[in-house]
């Protein structure tokens, strides 16, 4: 099981929207609860990816900021992508993340990154989604 959450305030308005994935039951679900509650389900059926992995293979690139927050940066080469990681230098909290290749780029910015186990109630799919 996997959810990436995502909170989006504009000041007057704003969009609550995850994707949870629940590998067990073949299902992924892209979920909107602000401004309205909406789900659409996919049928599944991978594995749970090693998000993360190609950390262990990153080389460090050096220090700079990012928002005025002091940083090491570490960078790996996977297939087309670079992957570029902003950890905090007092910390090694993750700032930002980047995923770049010649057809896209991607940029992360974390506000605010907890490393402690969520829930189960987390991974609970809502009543409003399809079954």
């Amino acid at each position: 099981m996997a959810r990436e959450v995502f909170e989006f305030n504009t000041g007057s308005s704003h969009l609550d929207y995850s994707t949870l994935w629940r590998y067990d039951i073949h299902r992924l679900y892209n979920i909107t609860t602000r401004p309205v509650n909406k789900c659409d389900v996919k049928t599944e059926n991978g594995q749970f990816p090693e998000a993360w992995s190609w950390v262990e293979k990153a080389n460090y690139d050096g220090r700079r900021m990012v928002n005025k927050i002091e940083c090491f940066f570490w960078q790996a080469k996977v297939g087309p992508f670079l992957f570029t990681l902003a950890v905090r230098a007092t910390n090694n909290e993750p700032i930002a993340f980047s995923s770049k290749s010649s057809q896209e780029y991607l940029q992360i910015n974390f506000e605010s990154w907890r490393s402690s186990a969520p829930s189960s109630s987390f991974f609970e799919v809502p009543s409003f989604c399809p079954k």
